[in-house]
């Protein structure tokens, strides 16, 4: 029964952290979506910093984009998959042609202060987990930490928060 309430308290906790935490991030990559699919190129450049716009012309991002698009079609579909060490959300993101990782960090004033496009690759973060459970008196045993452990290793949320 107490295993039941760590459990629950513990996904309660990380999904209320997941959703505060990537909200900006997900207005960034709709506005994104919907400027790109219009193929309005110069409203994408508008999301971007004044550090961004300075070190990036219009023309490059439009010739960018727009080879994009001709190449690979309009944006189907994202996904939030992970946000790095480096602040960047990276999302999933289905085009009509292939699938590419649509990375974009936040600059704190709601505009990207960093964008990257890349082929998507598929990550086994279970792998990326180790066990820092500890078993002391008032703590599980050192059974059931290894059972909270093998539970929770394979959800992406959890092994980005510890």
């Amino acid at each position: 029964m107490m295993i039941r309430k760590i459990f629950v308290g513990l996904f309660l906790t990380i999904g209320l952290c997941a959703v505060a935490q990537n909200e900006k991030d997900t207005t960034l990559i709709s506005q994104f979506v919907d400027h790109y699919n219009k193929k309005e190129y110069g409203l994408v450049y508008a999301l971007f910093s004044d550090n961004m716009q300075q070190k990036t012309p219009l023309v490059q991002i439009e010739g960018l984009l727009g080879g994009l698009n001709a190449a690979v079609g309009t944006i189907k579909q994202t996904e939030f998959v992970a946000k790095d060490e480096a602040g960047f959300s990276h999302n999933k993101t289905s085009f009509e042609k292939g699938i590419f990782d649509v990375a974009i960090s936040e600059d704190g004033n709601g505009k990207m202060a960093g964008f990257k496009i890349v082929p998507f690759v598929e990550e086994d973060f279970s792998r990326k987990v180790s066990n820092q459970l500890k078993s002391e008196e008032a703590l599980p045993s050192t059974l059931q930490t290894e059972l909270l452990y093998e539970f929770c290793k394979s959800f992406k949320i959890f092994c980005m928060m510890f």
